[in-house]
């Protein structure tokens, strides 16, 4: 099978359950040391009498359950996030959180998708295990192809004077190196940030640049360098996999609470 044909057969076959992050593990094989999000662990506790217990009831102990494991933002990156000024809005349920901070007279907005980085996080993290136990299936597999299995999309938004810049990022989990798909600019800085937010889908006829990689070398590097001056660099991206993994830890907590209250509703 090709390289290209497995990466596309892999994808199928470890298409993410939910997932609960446990902290930072490293990982390695080929020596790729990366630090992902693992997948959900569920609970279950069979009853003592061997009697079917309800749906509700299920829920219930599910609840307890994650509860008794929940966990905040380490101080480290609350330190950053502080240092750096960012602010998150973040709706319970919404899988989008949007990561805004103002930079004098510009609002930078790095909307994480939470969805998403789990996805990429957990195929990448099954390919590793997998690599490490059946090596001789992936023979075929270079480090291009691995490494675009840790590839995740983050959309950035620069606002300034009303008007907006939107950065399509490419950022591989597995070195934090990026590349950009797109650039779009919006003349009012509202319908960005309606468009990153899933709220309206805006700039699907806009221009968006010529592929990235065919722009001028010179022209690439200064706006990778623009970015990274903007604070886009390996610190953001270690607090945005922090912060994913434990949005969706709450985001399960809140699902199975509603869950609960809509099953016991009378």
């Amino acid at each position: 099978m090709s390289s290209k044909l497995l990466i596309r057969a892999f994808r199928a076959a470890t298409k993410p359950s939910p997932v609960k992050v446990i902290g930072f593990s490293p990982l390695s094989s080929r020596v790729y040391p990366v630090n992902l999000l693992s997948r959900r662990q569920f609970s279950y506790t069979a009853p003592a009498n061997n009697s079917p217990r309800t749906i509700s009831e299920i829920l219930g102990s599910e609840i307890n359950t994650e509860q008794d494991d929940r966990f905040a933002l380490d101080e480290q990156f609350q330190d950053y996030m502080t240092e750096q000024g960012y602010k998150a809005i973040d709706k319970p349920g919404n899988v989008i959180t949007d990561l805004v901070k103002k930079n004098g007279s510009e609002t930078i907005h790095v909307f994480v998708d939470t969805a998403a980085i789990i996805d990429t996080s957990s195929t990448f993290k099954s390919l590793q295990e997998q690599m490490r136990t059946d090596p001789e299936e992936f023979t075929d597999l270079d480090d291009d192809n691995i490494k675009e299995l840790s590839v995740t999309e983050i959309k950035t938004v620069i606002e300034k004077n009303g008007r907006a810049s939107v950065y399509d990022i490419h950022l591989s989990l597995l070195d934090f190196e990026i590349s950009i798909a797109s650039v779009t600019f919006f003349d009012h800085a509202e319908d960005a940030i309606k468009e990153c937010n899933c709220v309206e889908e805006i700039s699907s006829s806009a221009y968006s640049g010529p592929e990235f990689t065919n722009l001028d070398e010179e022209l690439q590097d200064a706006i990778l360098k623009y970015l990274k001056d903007k604070g886009l660099g390996d610190e953001l991206w270690e607090l945005i996999i922090a912060y994913s993994g434990v949005k969706e830890n709450n985001d399960y907590i809140n699902w199975l609470q509603n869950f609960k209250q809509f099953v016991d509703a009378k």
